[in-house]
């Protein structure tokens, strides 16, 4: 278990900037299927 943390850290510069670009991605992806959705007030009214 070691290895792999210390192997899984010496990409970012510790557990904070890790924790951040882990919450980058998954807002990123959360802003892309609201990107993508139909507007549901738009398709409410029709």
């Amino acid at each position: 278990m070691l290895l792999l943390e210390s192997s899984l850290y010496s990409n970012f510069d510790g557990k904070e900037d890790l924790f951040l670009v882990l919450m980058e991605r998954e807002i990123d992806e959360h802003a892309r299927e609201i990107a993508t959705r139909p507007d549901s007030r738009r398709c409410a009214r029709r």
